[in-house]
């Protein structure tokens, strides 16, 4: 594989210029009345214990709760530089070590020792971390990254990787949105760990090609 020149972190979402704007600059009303909402939810998250895996009035609605949490905290530290939000970020992404499933697949009667393949739950966690990671990764330290790196191995990097020898149905559509989140998020945790995982780097070609199928129906029906 074309071993890739990327510019160093922040580079998924926003360049280093860009992060600094929003530190520093003034904000229009309506960013700053965002800017607000997502600092109040953010004291809230630091308040609350990660989430279980059962969590919420039916199984499978911590999932979904989940990439927000991690968003919203993410979202809060790069605008104010507080420690208490990074803190509780990789607090909360920890609490997914104590996860059975991930996938969107799985319900309640899913035995707990049974695998389940890369699916849009993983797509979109996927996108979250990658973001996560991308943002503290400039100054991150080794127990920060430990967590990272125990998070992926679980679950996330690893069904990845198996879908470079045993591709899913989604992979290669294009008519199925699965493509674009799940191959997305595929794409987002091999362009943030390019450096430090090797193997999340062998994600590409397979991202590439299932993207590009996915691309190709948007050019034509939009």
């Amino acid at each position: 594989m074309k071993k890739l020149t990327i510019r160093n972190s922040p580079r998924l979402l926003l360049r280093k210029d860009a992060v600094l704007c929003t530190q520093r600059a003034p904000l229009s009303p309506f960013l700053e009345g965002l800017a607000r909402r997502v600092s109040r939810d953010a004291d809230w998250l630091v308040r609350q214990e990660p989430l279980r895996e059962d969590e919420g009035e039916y199984y499978g609605r911590a999932r979904r709760w989940m990439q927000s949490h991690l968003e919203c905290l993410t979202q809060a530290w790069i605008l104010t530089r507080r420690p208490r939000y990074r803190k509780a970020a990789i607090r909360h992404l920890a609490g997914l070590m104590t996860w059975h499933h991930y996938s969107c697949d799985a319900n309640e009667f899913t035995p707990k020792d049974r695998e389940m393949p890369f699916c849009l739950t993983h797509g979109e966690h996927s996108t979250a971390i990658a973001l996560m990671y991308d943002s503290f990764r400039e100054d991150i330290t080794p127990a920060e990254q430990q967590v990272f790196f125990d998070v992926l191995d679980r679950a996330y990097l690893k069904q990845a990787l198996k879908c470079l020898d045993d591709p899913p149905w989604w992979a290669f559509k294009d008519w199925s949105n699965w493509n674009g989140v799940c191959s997305g998020g595929m794409g987002m945790l091999a362009l943030a760990f390019y450096e430090e995982i090797p193997e999340a780097a062998g994600l590409i070609p397979f991202v590439e090609k299932s993207l590009g199928e996915y691309f190709k129906c948007l050019v034509r029906n939009g």
